[in-house]
């Protein structure tokens, strides 16, 4: 708290403020502002009324600054232009600021393999790693509706993060469940995924018969291999690829 009444004033600078301050915001904005400093000091309507030549009707029925555009000047508003509004208003888009959030959903049909297509995930170990996958998913803020797939690939129905990329996310997804998958057998030793993925967006009305898709797996892959499946995605989603570069 400042005690105001020890204060002392130059007018020569008080009177260069005034006038530049007058010179930026104009005539009416400087009234405004000094009705509003003597209403917070306590002087009533009536004679800030008189002392500025604003009628107390005025003064009662309409908020000081209400709309009032004033222009940035250097780094004194942030270089930002602003307009003045009323105390209701400035509370009510106060109110919404604290409400702001960052809100995203973005639904992701991810799809990748083993090196090689090399049968790894046999039927005993698929329950687990599925699991352990969709764990993945979770920790790093992703949603896992779905996780299955063959001995050869995976497919996920998934959420992407609001603070992950792609890539990182399957890159987090594969670096995990490759050491774990090691970790379960001996002969899983060598095991690796491959270095690329595939990931398709769909819309909230096509979740479900995603899941329907990855839940029969075993049944799509009875007479075809992963490779025509996701030739298949890529030509739906009308991506253009090299083959020569496709597989690994």
């Amino acid at each position: 708290m400042i005690d105001c009444r020890g204060l002392t004033f130059s007018s020569e600078l008080s009177r260069e403020r005034i006038a530049r301050a007058q010179k930026i915001f104009g005539t009416r904005v400087i009234k405004y502002i000094l009705c509003f400093a003597l209403y917070l000091l306590g002087v009533s309507r009536k004679a800030i009324a008189n002392a500025t030549d604003i009628s107390p009707e005025t003064l009662k029925t309409r908020p000081a600054l209400k709309g009032l555009y004033i222009p940035a000047q250097g780094n004194a508003l942030g270089n930002r232009n602003i307009t003045l509004t009323s105390p209701e208003r400035a509370a009510h888009i106060k109110g919404i600021q604290k409400l702001a959030q960052s809100l995203s959903r973005v639904l992701l049909h991810v799809v990748f393999s083993t090196k090689n297509r090399t049968p790894w995930i046999t039927e005993a170990l698929q329950p687990k790693i599925h699991a352990y996958l969709a764990g993945v998913c979770r920790n790093k803020g992703s949603e896992a509706y779905r996780v299955g797939g063959t001995k050869d690939h995976i497919h996920i129905a998934c959420t992407l993060p609001r603070t992950l990329t792609i890539s990182k996310l399957l890159e987090e997804i594969k670096r995990s469940s490759s050491s774990w998958i090691k970790e379960q057998d001996l002969s899983c030793k060598g095991f690796s995924w491959q270095a690329g993925y595939g990931a398709f967006s769909l819309g909230q009305s096509q979740l479900n018969t995603l899941i329907s898709y990855i839940d029969k797996q075993q049944e799509h892959h009875r007479h075809r291999t992963f490779q025509e499946e996701f030739l298949d995605f890529l030509h739906k989603y009308e991506i253009d690829y090299d083959e020569r570069y496709l597989w690994d």
